[in-house]
Formats: C-alpha cells, sequence, structure tokens
C-alpha cells in the first residue's frame, strides 16, 4: 500500500479503500473509448463505473474472506456502455447478496445520490447501496458507507427532477463488515416493491417513437416513471432505446404489431356464445361434415360440453397459400382454475403451414412464456396446454416473416 492509501486509512479508519494501478485506470478508460456517448458527460459516467466494477470485482475475487462465493454482475457486462448513458452506477451480486456500486469522482462528496431505477424496479434493486469516491490521480477508490434499499426509499430524498434518491453521507454505515456477515450466514432476498402498471406494446411504441425528438436521457426525464421504469424493464424495449435510431425497423415492426393488436377479448362471452368481430365458434365457422380438420384438443379431462372455444381466420399474406384458423379452447378445471389451449390449423389439408410460422404465448407484459414453430408438412401446431386463475390477461403472437398478429384475451368462465 503506498503512503497516500497509509494517510487515507488513518483518516478512514472504517471504511473500505483499495487501490488500482495507473494500468487499470487507463484499460477503463480505453474500454469506454469506442462506444459512442451521446455527451461526455455520459463517457465520463461509464469510464467511472468500469474502473470501479472492476476495482470491486478484483477486490471479491482476490480477497481469501469471499473465495468460495458466487460474483456476478447485473446487468450482463456488455449491456453496461449502454447503461451507462442513461443511468450511474453497477450491481455486484455477491452469492444472493446485490450490491449497487455508485461512483462518485467528488472525494468529500456530501451525499449518496442513487438513480430511481435501482430502487423502485423489481428487477433492478439492491440490498445494499455504496457510495464509491473514485481519486483518479492518486489511483484509489474509497467506500464511505452503505445504505440498505429500506433506509434509501424510506429516509432518502426523492428528486422528482433527476428522478434520484439521495442520503447525506453521514447517514451512511462506514463499516461494511454488516454486510459480509450478514451475506455469510444469511441466505438474503431482495426487498419487494410494488409492481408497475403494464404497459401495452401501441404504447410502449409510441413512447419509444419519442426519441426522434429526444434523446433517451432526456426521455428518461420526460415521462412519467411509471411508464419509463415499465419501458426500462422488459428487455426488447430497453435495447431498442439504448440503440435508436439505429434500431429503427425493429421499432416500425412493433408499431405495426401494436396496430394489429385489437381490443382484450373476454373469453367468458363464448359460453354464452357470443363473440367478437372476426371471431366465431366452431359449429359457426364451417360444417364439419364437410371437413376432416384435427380440432379436437389433446386433453380428456372435461367433456367438450363443458369448455368453450373460439376461432378466428387469419390472413397471413402471400407467404401462406391458405386460410389459418386460430383456435382457443377453455375449460373449467377444478379448485377454480382454468385450463387454456391455443393452436393453428390449416383449413386446406392439401396444404401445410408454412415452415417458418410462428405461435406465441404471451405475458401481460409481452415477454414470450412459450413458443412452438411449425416444421414441414405440419397441418396443426399448437402451444402447451396450461392452467391459470380467473381473469388472468394473456396475449397470443402469431409471426410469419414480417408480418405480426397479436391477440389479448382475459380468462373466465361464467
Amino acid at each position: 500500500m503506498s503512503l497516500i492509501l497509509d494517510d487515507i486509512a488513518l483518516l478512514y479508519p472504517d471504511q473500505l479503500v483499495l487501490e488500482f494501478s495507473p494500468d487499470q485506470r487507463d484499460r477503463a478508460w480505453e474500454k469506454t473509448a469506442d462506444f459512442k456517448y451521446q455527451d461526455a458527460t455520459s463517457r465520463w459516467r461509464a469510464f467511472l463505473n468500469a474502473l470501479s466494477s472492476d476495482t470491486m470485482t478484483d477486490y471479491f475475487k482476490s480477497d481469501s474472506n469471499f473465495r468460495n462465493s458466487r460474483l456476478d454482475t447485473y446487468p450482463h457486462s456488455k449491456e453496461f456502455p449502454h447503461l451507462w448513458k442513461l443511468i450511474n452506477g453497477v450491481a455486484i451480486t455477491l452469492n444472493q447478496t446485490r450490491l449497487i456500486i455508485i461512483p462518485s469522482e467528488e472525494i468529500e462528496a456530501e451525499e449518496l445520490r442513487v438513480h430511481q431505477e435501482w430502487v423502485d424496479l423489481s428487477e433492478w434493486i439492491g440490498n445494499y447501496y455504496l457510495a464509491a469516491h473514485v481519486d483518479l490521480e492518486n489511483c484509489f477508490l474509497r467506500i464511505s458507507g452503505f445504505a440498505t434499499h429500506e433506509q434509501l426509499s424510506n429516509q432518502g430524498h426523492y428528486d422528482p427532477f433527476d428522478k434520484t434518491y439521495s442520503l447525506e453521507i453521514t447517514a451512511l454505515t462506514e463499516d461494511l463488515s454488516a454486510i459480509w456477515v450478514s451475506q455469510e450466514l444469511f441466505a438474503e432476498t431482495r426487498p419487494q416493491v410494488d409492481s408497475l402498471p403494464e404497459l401495452s406494446s401501441r404504447d410502449a411504441a409510441n413512447l419509444i417513437q419519442l426519441l426522434e425528438y429526444e434523446r433517451p436521457n432526456i426521455l428518461r426525464l420526460a415521462i412519467p416513471f411509471y411508464q419509463w421504469g415499465a419501458l426500462f424493464t422488459n428487455q426488447k424495449w430497453r435495447y431498442l432505446i439504448y440503440n435508436y435510431p439505429e434500431e429503427k425497423q425493429q421499432l416500425d415492426n412493433l408499431l405495426a404489431a401494436a396496430t394489429q393488436q385489437k381490443d382484450i377479448i373476454d373469453v367468458k362471452q363464448w359460453f354464452r356464445n357470443i363473440f367478437e368481430a372476426g371471431w366465431y365458434s366452431l359449429e359457426e365457422l364451417i360444417k364439419p361434415q364437410s371437413m376432416n380438420l384435427a380440432y379436437n384438443f389433446r386433453s380428456n379431462e372435461s367433456p367438450q360440453k363443458e369448455g368453450a372455444q373460439g376461432v378466428k381466420l387469419l390472413e397471413l399474406g402471400p407467404d401462406c397459400k391458405n386460410e389459418v384458423a386460430l383456435i382457443v379452447k377453455i375449460h373449467p378445471k377444478r379448485e377454480g382454475k382454468i385450463a387454456v389451449q391455443i393452436q393453428l390449423q390449416s383449413m386446406d389439408e392439401e396444404n401445410y403451414l408454412p415452415s417458418s410460422l410462428k405461435l406465441s404465448l404471451l405475458s401481460q407484459s409481452n415477454k414470450i412464456i412459450q413458443e412452438v414453430q411449425a416444421r414441414d408438412q405440419d397441418n396443426l401446431i399448437q402451444l402447451k396446454q396450461f392452467t391459470c386463475k380467473e381473469r388472468i390477461f394473456v396475449g397470443v403472437q402469431v409471426t410469419l416473416g414480417d408480418l405480426t398478429l397479436a391477440e389479448s384475451f382475459k380468462v373466465g368462465i361464467p
């Protein structure tokens, strides 16, 4: 340890002080040199975060106390350059304890300031938030203290202008040994926060489209956090924000898919033989005696009369020679559960489904839960039957090349 670090250790006996070499400092600068940042502030923030992340990771790997600890970062390191265009900080998980490292070049900073994403988004929150002060000239990093998530969210000052939480440095705990003992003795779980309202694909696409007029860091501040947070936690949308306008075509596809998406269909009405426009009962759509189609689902759990099913004919363009039927069947099970089966079937047995045709089940946040793709000579593809509770919202997506069709359902029974 250098003489300067000896002096720092004497001044701050309860704080963690880590040395990094000039070569490590230079490598961190070079690591962020080729990335295209929108301004000098973002580039500098990325440099400080890269250096802090490397220094802390080296410390955990080299210290014998953490030799058997599992070490991860969040998000994946490939995303760091994009992330640091928008917010400050890096998450390092030690076993099950997530530490959010918040670097600053201010050696005598008066506060710990944390972007709201690290505090209020369930996938991003940490157990502890560490104030990391970086001295570039003397090549050391000093952790001046930490705050818990509860402390930061309940006692911290929220600034709606830049959407951050802050705590005075004097309110932080200097000695990190409390964290090490905790993660060693207890299997820590991350704090729980309220979920944000869901955004539809249409709303998400319209918000991202605002990037034609604003930079991502400006959009973050310009829209309500519940909207920004919903965008930010969805990886597909987050990457569109990172890479716009280079990925404008993906946004156009998202907008096209959102335009195709209809209002939410309440399948409870199907039991009363009431169908939305474009949807039919099987009996209404075809004459079974004239067409030998395999519409029976692979389930013998309840008789056909106890369930309800809706059928919709899809026009899939020139890549599909015949009409394709989207079929959704539901039937009640025990304890208020509902079984759901979804399939695509060719309306003409002489023509197979296109081999690139995909059928996907989506969550309300448009994450793919399961997906199946047609093979050569498939007349029918179907998703695995699943069971859910009443009033659950699910989405179905049909994809063929650049064409995407989507439907949203609210599952229920009379």
